[in-house]
């Protein structure tokens, strides 16, 4: 006994579980990157960067020439054009360039945009019915100078009707 209240003794329970749970996303995190490369960008526009970057599994996504991932913050599940999970990167270039940019590539890509937020953090919202996936997109400047910082976050889409084999329920 600490002598702390329960709720205390609960939270510091809490507290610690969501630390370890933290931990054990960076170890696998870590456990995924790629080795560093030399890649053409994934923004369709064929163009390079000379800058080695790690290898992301991810496709089917508008990604701007020069992109750096950053591996600290970004956790992949799967792969290809089905991935999901948290892509964070930096990118040249103002906010509104970045914004601009994933509104007219993210289309070409099979995405339809569902909402568009224009303010200090810029917030972009896309669908993709052939994957079943929606993009969820935090823009924000960055405090480097001339760079921006991207959140995509990329999630299979609410099923309106129950998985194939499950009945479904009753209405109330």
């Amino acid at each position: 006994m600490t002598g702390h209240p329960p709720a205390l003794q609960a939270a510091g329970s809490k507290h610690r579980r969501t630390h370890a749970l933290g931990l054990s996303l960076l170890a696998l995190l870590a456990a995924c990157a790629g080795a560093p490369s030399d890649t053409a960008d994934r923004s369709g526009t064929g163009a390079t960067s000379d800058a080695p970057r790690a290898e992301v599994p991810v496709a089917g996504t508008a990604l701007p020439a020069g992109y750096r991932i950053d591996s600290t913050h970004s956790l992949i599940l799967g792969e290809g054009e089905s991935w999901t999970g948290r892509l964070v990167y930096s990118a040249a270039g103002s906010a509104d360039d970045v914004f601009e940019f994933l509104r007219r590539e993210m289309p070409k890509f099979g995405w339809t945009e569902i909402y568009a937020v224009r303010s200090e953090v810029n917030l972009l919202g896309f669908a993709s019915e052939p994957t079943g996936r929606v993009a969820n997109i935090r823009i924000e400047r960055s405090s480097m100078l001339d760079s921006t910082r991207v959140d995509m976050i990329v999630s299979p889409a609410a099923a309106s009707k129950p998985p194939p084999g499950r009945p479904k329920p009753p209405p109330r």
